[in-house]
């Protein structure tokens, strides 16, 4: 490794999206391990599912590994498959969250308190959190992070007022991202769109097929850092 090298992590929320992503090479991850991607080597992590397990574990790998650069790569619900169809690979520009405020339904309100101190990272970030893309040629947009997905069309459409920039929904992203602006690591956030949201007939759903249009992305990511 020469001197202008970097130290890469990717993470993945889940063991299925690990395997399909990565085959034997992820089979029991856990821990940040070794393993060969576009020729060289990185190092692979799960971040465990939502936003909670994905913030905790985010932050502790942050701290292990130190890495130069990080990735959030998984699956993710369309919330407009006219502008994101699903297949279709999306690398953040943003990251938003839903579900971080007081009351439901149509009484829900959004709080606008910034989520960490500014004593922690000088000043506070707001919302949404501002990524730097770095593959050119891949759809751009905001994600939105929330606790629980979107259980049916009516509700994503919901949400969607409520972020009428945000493409898709997802469970990590903004967690992990507020992890990042506290270790400093700068971050990428890849999701494949495997169904639309609120869409939980899950035998529709095109998991593999989304991540295999993920793993190209994730290549060409690495390949863009000095061996």
């Amino acid at each position: 490794m020469n001197a202008h090298a970097r130290r890469l992590l990717l993470l993945v929320p889940t063991p299925r999206e690990a395997e399909l992503l990565f085959g034997h090479a992820a089979h029991g991850l856990a821990a940040p391990r070794l393993a060969t991607i576009a020729g060289r080597s990185v190092r692979l992590a799960l971040c465990g599912f939502g936003l909670a397990a994905a913030g905790a574990a985010a932050g502790r790998w942050f701290a292990t590994v130190a890495p130069d650069a990080a990735l959030l790569v998984g699956i993710a619900g369309s919330l407009d498959v006219e502008r994101w169809p699903v297949g279709a690979t999306l690398e953040a520009s943003h990251v938003a969250c839903d579900g971080i405020g007081a009351g439901e339904g149509e009484r829900y309100v959004t709080l606008r308190e910034p989520p960490l101190p500014s004593a922690l990272v000088g000043d506070a970030p707001l919302q949404p959190i501002p990524l730097k893309p770095r593959l050119a040629d891949l759809a751009h947009g905001e994600l939105l992070s929330v606790a629980a997905a979107a259980g049916s069309r009516s509700h994503a459409q919901a949400r969607r007022a409520r972020h009428p920039k945000a493409l898709a929904e997802e469970m990590e992203g903004y967690a992990v991202a507020l992890a990042a602006r506290l270790a400093k690591v700068p971050l990428t956030v890849l999701r494949g769109a495997s169904n639309e949201a609120g869409d939980r007939d899950h035998s529709g759903w095109k998991v593999a097929p989304a991540l295999r249009a993920c793993r190209v992305a994730i290549e060409r990511w690495v390949e863009g850092f000095p061996k």
